[in-house]
Protein backbone atom coordinates (compact mmCIF):
# COMPACT_ATOMS: atom_id res chain seq x y z
CA UNK A 1 0.00 0.00 0.00
CA UNK A 2 2.83 2.43 0.87
CA UNK A 3 4.54 1.63 -2.44
CA UNK A 4 1.34 2.52 -4.32
CA UNK A 5 1.06 5.76 -2.33
CA UNK A 6 4.69 6.60 -3.16
CA UNK A 7 4.09 6.02 -6.88
CA UNK A 8 0.94 8.15 -6.84
CA UNK A 9 2.71 10.98 -5.04
CA UNK A 10 5.61 10.90 -7.48
CA UNK A 11 3.33 10.77 -10.51
CA UNK A 12 1.02 13.55 -9.36
CA UNK A 13 3.92 15.78 -8.38
CA UNK A 14 5.06 15.90 -12.00
CA UNK A 15 1.87 17.40 -13.41
CA UNK A 16 -0.15 20.54 -12.90
CA UNK A 17 2.53 22.98 -11.84
CA UNK A 18 0.71 26.26 -11.49
CA UNK A 19 2.07 29.76 -11.09
CA UNK A 20 3.66 30.76 -7.80
CA UNK A 21 1.08 32.84 -5.86
CA UNK A 22 1.89 35.83 -3.71
CA UNK A 23 1.25 34.60 -0.18
CA UNK A 24 1.28 37.86 1.69
CA UNK A 25 3.96 39.85 3.45
CA UNK A 26 7.56 38.83 3.32
CA UNK A 27 9.26 38.16 6.63
CA UNK A 28 12.73 39.05 7.81
CA UNK A 29 15.00 36.09 8.38
CA UNK A 30 17.41 35.85 11.28
CA UNK A 31 20.06 36.55 8.66
CA UNK A 32 18.60 40.06 8.23
CA UNK A 33 17.57 39.27 4.69
CA UNK A 34 14.07 39.10 3.25
CA UNK A 35 12.83 35.80 1.86
CA UNK A 36 9.81 35.40 -0.39
CA UNK A 37 7.31 32.64 0.44
CA UNK A 38 7.98 29.68 -1.85
CA UNK A 39 4.82 27.55 -1.59
CA UNK A 40 2.95 26.88 -4.80
CA UNK A 41 -0.73 26.68 -5.68
CA UNK A 42 -0.96 22.91 -6.12
CA UNK A 43 1.70 21.75 -3.70
CA UNK A 44 3.40 22.76 -0.50
CA UNK A 45 7.01 21.79 -1.22
CA UNK A 46 9.15 23.91 -3.53
CA UNK A 47 11.16 21.37 -5.53
CA UNK A 48 10.94 17.94 -7.05
CA UNK A 49 13.82 16.87 -4.78
CA UNK A 50 11.91 17.94 -1.66
CA UNK A 51 8.80 16.16 -2.96
CA UNK A 52 10.85 13.01 -3.57
CA UNK A 53 12.28 13.16 -0.05
CA UNK A 54 8.77 13.67 1.42
CA UNK A 55 7.33 10.76 -0.57
CA UNK A 56 10.12 8.48 0.67
CA UNK A 57 9.64 9.71 4.24
CA UNK A 58 5.88 9.13 4.22
CA UNK A 59 6.03 5.73 2.50
CA UNK A 60 8.94 4.34 4.53
CA UNK A 61 8.08 1.31 6.64
CA UNK A 62 9.88 2.92 9.60
CA UNK A 63 7.33 5.78 9.70
CA UNK A 64 5.35 5.54 12.95
CA UNK A 65 3.16 8.61 12.44
CA UNK A 66 -0.31 8.06 11.02
CA UNK A 67 0.02 11.21 8.94
CA UNK A 68 2.27 14.14 8.13
CA UNK A 69 0.98 17.52 6.95
CA UNK A 70 3.12 19.86 4.88
CA UNK A 71 3.19 23.28 6.55
CA UNK A 72 4.21 26.31 4.43
CA UNK A 73 5.94 28.05 7.36
CA UNK A 74 8.15 25.02 7.94
CA UNK A 75 8.93 24.83 4.21
CA UNK A 76 9.98 28.48 4.33
CA UNK A 77 12.06 27.93 7.47
CA UNK A 78 13.75 24.87 5.93
CA UNK A 79 14.62 26.94 2.85
CA UNK A 80 16.09 29.73 4.99
CA UNK A 81 18.18 27.21 6.95
CA UNK A 82 19.47 25.47 3.80
CA UNK A 83 20.33 28.74 2.06
CA UNK A 84 22.07 30.01 5.17
CA UNK A 85 24.32 26.93 5.38
CA UNK A 86 25.13 27.07 1.66
CA UNK A 87 25.79 30.80 1.55
CA UNK A 88 27.73 31.18 4.79
CA UNK A 89 29.78 27.96 4.64
CA UNK A 90 28.74 26.13 7.80
CA UNK A 91 26.89 22.89 8.50
CA UNK A 92 25.08 22.65 11.81
CA UNK A 93 21.88 23.10 13.75
CA UNK A 94 22.93 26.56 14.94
CA UNK A 95 24.09 29.24 12.54
CA UNK A 96 27.23 31.34 13.13
CA UNK A 97 25.09 34.02 14.84
CA UNK A 98 23.57 31.57 17.34
CA UNK A 99 20.16 31.30 15.63
CA UNK A 100 18.53 27.87 16.01
CA UNK A 101 16.00 25.97 13.85
CA UNK A 102 13.19 26.60 16.34
CA UNK A 103 13.79 30.36 16.11
CA UNK A 104 13.77 30.32 12.29
CA UNK A 105 10.50 28.33 12.29
CA UNK A 106 8.94 30.82 14.73
CA UNK A 107 9.96 33.76 12.52
CA UNK A 108 8.46 31.96 9.51
CA UNK A 109 5.11 31.66 11.28
CA UNK A 110 5.22 28.27 13.02
CA UNK A 111 4.60 29.01 16.69
CA UNK A 112 5.80 26.04 18.73
CA UNK A 113 5.49 24.77 22.29
CA UNK A 114 9.30 24.73 22.69
CA UNK A 115 11.74 27.59 23.05
CA UNK A 116 15.11 28.09 21.41
CA UNK A 117 17.13 25.12 20.33
CA UNK A 118 16.47 22.28 17.96
CA UNK A 119 13.51 19.99 18.52
CA UNK A 120 12.48 19.95 14.85
CA UNK A 121 15.43 19.66 12.43
CA UNK A 122 17.36 16.94 10.65
CA UNK A 123 19.98 18.01 8.11
CA UNK A 124 22.30 16.33 5.62
CA UNK A 125 24.63 17.64 2.93
CA UNK A 126 27.07 16.74 0.19
CA UNK A 127 25.17 14.25 -2.00
CA UNK A 128 22.10 13.94 -4.23
CA UNK A 129 18.70 13.81 -2.50
CA UNK A 130 18.24 10.01 -2.37
CA UNK A 131 21.69 9.53 -0.83
CA UNK A 132 20.92 12.24 1.74
CA UNK A 133 17.66 10.46 2.57
CA UNK A 134 19.42 7.16 3.24
CA UNK A 135 22.16 8.86 5.27
CA UNK A 136 19.53 10.37 7.59
CA UNK A 137 17.45 7.18 7.65
CA UNK A 138 20.47 5.18 8.84
CA UNK A 139 21.33 7.62 11.63
CA UNK A 140 19.55 6.54 14.85
CA UNK A 141 19.07 10.09 16.18
CA UNK A 142 17.78 11.41 12.86
CA UNK A 143 15.58 8.35 12.30
CA UNK A 144 13.86 8.92 15.66
CA UNK A 145 12.98 12.46 14.56
CA UNK A 146 12.05 11.68 10.95
CA UNK A 147 9.97 8.58 11.60
CA UNK A 148 8.25 9.60 14.84
CA UNK A 149 9.95 7.02 17.00
CA UNK A 150 8.97 7.65 20.61
CA UNK A 151 6.07 9.63 22.04
CA UNK A 152 7.74 13.04 21.74
CA UNK A 153 8.44 12.80 18.01
CA UNK A 154 5.34 10.75 17.14
CA UNK A 155 3.14 13.71 18.14
CA UNK A 156 4.85 16.05 15.67
CA UNK A 157 2.85 16.02 12.43
CA UNK A 158 3.68 19.30 10.64
CA UNK A 159 6.62 19.21 8.25
CA UNK A 160 8.61 21.20 5.74
CA UNK A 161 11.50 20.06 3.58
CA UNK A 162 13.90 22.11 1.47
CA UNK A 163 16.60 20.97 -0.93
CA UNK A 164 19.23 23.56 -1.77
CA UNK A 165 21.77 23.14 -4.54
CA UNK A 166 24.50 25.79 -4.49
CA UNK A 167 27.50 24.96 -6.72
CA UNK A 168 30.72 26.29 -5.24
CA UNK A 169 29.44 26.10 -1.66
CA UNK A 170 31.05 23.82 0.92
CA UNK A 171 28.77 20.83 0.19
CA UNK A 172 26.85 21.83 -3.00
CA UNK A 173 23.72 19.90 -1.88
CA UNK A 174 21.79 20.47 1.36
CA UNK A 175 18.55 19.01 2.67
CA UNK A 176 16.74 20.43 5.68
CA UNK A 177 13.88 18.42 7.19
CA UNK A 178 11.72 20.21 9.75
CA UNK A 179 9.08 18.17 11.55
CA UNK A 180 7.34 19.70 14.52
CA UNK A 181 4.13 21.10 15.90
CA UNK A 182 2.83 24.44 14.65
CA UNK A 183 0.32 25.87 17.10
CA UNK A 184 -2.61 27.96 15.89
Amino acid sequence: MRTLALLLILLTSCVGRGPVPELGPRFPSPLHRTYVPISRVQRCLASVEAETFAAMLIADGLQERESLVCHPALVQAAWVRGMSMARYGYFGHTDPWGVTPNEVAEKAGCRQPWGKGNYIESIAAGAPITVLYWNLRNSPDHAAHMFGQGDFFRGQKDFGIAFVEWPGSSYTYYVVVLIGTCLQ
